[in-house]
């Protein structure tokens, strides 16, 4: 039972940092961005010095002024939020999942595993990021991208 709540506090930390106060009710997966679109973003992330979007990536939804993309071979997903009219990039944020599982610790869900994911979030109205790990451990606050970089290189999983 601890193990369960301690995965399901951070889990709902990770969601309140990541902003995610409405229902998934105005998410699509239709309309996505059109190749110049892309073009268009890529050029911006440049000038920011910030990673492109990749060929490789596969568009997930839009909504709520973010799109997400996934990268098959791995399931890492990024989330990208703009302002109204998606001229500039407010932030981001990252999830890396190591592929595997542990049980939630619950005598009332004895067959729930969930998920040990990293979660790195980018915002760059205000030059900040934050990294968090849940694992079997609980939540673990990471400091540097270097940190993240030992955990995901152990996963055999490459920063979006």
């Amino acid at each position: 039972m601890k193990r369960c709540f301690l995965f399901y506090i951070s889990f709902m930390i990770i969601i309140s940092i990541g902003g995610c106060s409405k229902s998934d009710d105005g998410w699509s997966q239709k309309n996505p961005p059109t190749k110049e679109e892309i073009e268009e973003s890529n050029l911006k992330r440049k000038e920011l010095g910030i990673r492109q979007i990749k060929d490789t990536w596969t568009f997930v939804r839009r909504g709520y002024q973010k799109i997400q993309w996934e990268d098959e071979k791995d399931g890492s997903s990024k989330q990208v939020e703009y302002d109204s009219d998606y001229s500039n990039i407010i932030r981001e944020r990252d999830d890396y999942y190591s592929g595997r599982t542990y049980p939630c610790g619950d005598p009332d869900s004895p067959d729930l595993n969930v998920p040990e994911v990293l979660v790195i979030e980018y915002d760059y109205a205000k030059k900040e990021f934050s990294i968090h790990l849940v694992n079997e451990d609980g939540l673990t606050i990471l400091a540097t991208l270097e940190q993240a970089d030992e955990i995901l290189d152990k996963w055999g999983v490459k920063r979006l």
